[in-house]
């Protein structure tokens, strides 16, 4: 688990560069960034692939992509539900 961190530019919970990252059965919330600078994870040129993780109420977008991707490797959930007492304004995505 990766919570309740604040970067004071990108990268909030994970701020990643180069390389092949594997997330599995982990999560990340509440974690801030800048505004669309990664307030889950900053992805700067690697991938990042996920697996039965959650990202969800980070504040500077859940996942920001800056010449990186990321890869579903199934049962992720990605976002923050609309209306809950938590939310981001970031939409649920289930990969």
């Amino acid at each position: 688990t990766i919570y309740g961190n604040t970067a004071n530019k990108e990268g909030g919970g994970i701020f990643t560069i180069s390389g092949n990252d594997l997330l599995r059965n982990v999560t990340l919330s509440r974690n801030t960034a800048v505004a669309n600078s990664g307030g889950g994870i900053l992805n700067f040129g690697s991938r990042v692939n996920l697996h039965n993780s959650i990202i969800a109420e980070n504040t500077g977008a859940e996942i920001t992509l800056e010449e990186g991707q990321y890869l579903s490797l199934g049962n992720n959930l990605i976002g923050d539900a609309p209306g809950d007492a938590n939310n981001t304004k970031n939409p649920v995505v289930y990969l």
